[in-house]
């Protein structure tokens, strides 16, 4: 399988695609519509896998679209390993007004997509997304290389070239689905949206990646944490996956979570502060790990039960590449 993930900074006449991500296996699954069909080349955000954000025309120049500027759009973690590849992707800036505006309004005040591929079979991404005001709409946006098949919040498609994919929305929960043809003939667009209208959503999708026999997705649950700083999911397959991320925009140093499963478990924990954590589990420390320059921790824990993470030491300024805040690196 093989998928992609855009977050930068391209004035001019790029596409209006931040955030936008792809997935291939065998052939196309989640598409750029105008790389398809009847191909229809708009750069425009809707032919994307990205956002919508409707503020009725208030201060959006391309609302509800992505606008060719955006310096502040950027990746702001990134990490590579054999086991996964996370980025933290930071596209709010392509939506607001340009920079030479005076006085600026950011119509978007937050949006951040997680993205994190654990090859080969599964993908997540989680957005956080803040508007200026509860009445400006938001559109999670996708676009599948034929019509999907939905069995209430469970999506999935077949290429016909041997590859599939099952798409599972957890967040926002009581979402809004729609679908339909795209211009080009052949891919068909989703869209997901709150039910009610709100400043902040957070939007969860687990994609799995599979071959053409498959025919159902492991079992896929939202999981929070005790305290409710964190919220992920869990993936029943033969070896279990959990996932946390911070529901706002702060780092976290401690969680506690409940995962029901059985074999061994891999767990990744995203948007922690720097530092080195004790890893518990039904009260008992069964690692210590050190968070990563991105602020992640993984580890493995043979069947359920109740686990926590806490932070037990700051790092040295040079483990934390003379990014630590709580001491002095002067």
């Amino acid at each position: 399988s093989w998928v992609s993930f855009q977050s930068g900074y391209n004035f001019g006449q790029g596409d209006r695609d931040q955030g936008h991500f792809e997935i291939y296996k065998k052939g196309l699954l989640v598409v750029d519509e105008g790389q398809v069909g009847k191909a229809d080349t708009s750069p425009e955000s809707d032919h994307h896998n990205t956002f919508m954000i409707d503020d009725h025309g208030e201060y959006i120049t391309y609302s509800p679209r992505q606008g060719p500027w955006g310096k502040g759009v950027k990746i702001k973690r990134y990490e590579n390993t054999p086991q996964y590849t996370y980025a933290l992707g930071d596209i709010a800036d392509a939506y607001n007004q340009p920079d030479w505006y005076s006085p600026r309004i950011n119509a978007v005040t937050n949006m951040e997509r997680t993205f994190l591929y654990l090859p080969p079979d599964y993908l997540i991404l989680f957005d956080r997304v803040s508007t200026l005001k509860d009445t400006y709409g938001k559109s999670w946006i996708a676009h599948f290389i034929k019509q999907p098949s939905q069995n209430s919040n469970i999506f999935s498609v077949d290429n016909g070239y041997g590859g599939k994919l099952f798409m599972k929305s957890l967040l926002p929960q009581g979402a809004v689905f729609k679908t339909g043809a795209d211009v080009n003939g052949q891919s068909w667009w989703l869209s997901i949206a709150p039910s009610t209208q709100q400043k902040s959503d957070l939007f969860l999708n687990v994609f799995y990646i599979s071959n053409a026999n498959a025919v159902a997705m492991p079992s896929t649950v939202t999981i929070d944490s005790s305290s409710g700083n964190m919220i992920g999911s869990l993936i029943s397959a033969n070896n279990p996956i959990i996932t946390l991320f911070s529901r706002n925009l702060g780092m976290q140093n401690s969680v506690s979570y409940q995962a029901s499963y059985s074999g061994t478990g891999k767990h990744f924990i995203a948007d922690l502060q720097q530092g080195t954590y004790k890893i518990y589990k039904d009260g008992i420390v069964i690692d210590t790990k050190t968070a990563s320059l991105s602020g992640t921790v993984s580890f493995e824990a043979v069947n359920g039960g109740s686990f926590a993470i806490s932070q037990v030491s700051l790092p040295s300024c040079s483990s934390a590449g003379g990014m630590c805040k709580s001491n002095s690196c002067n």
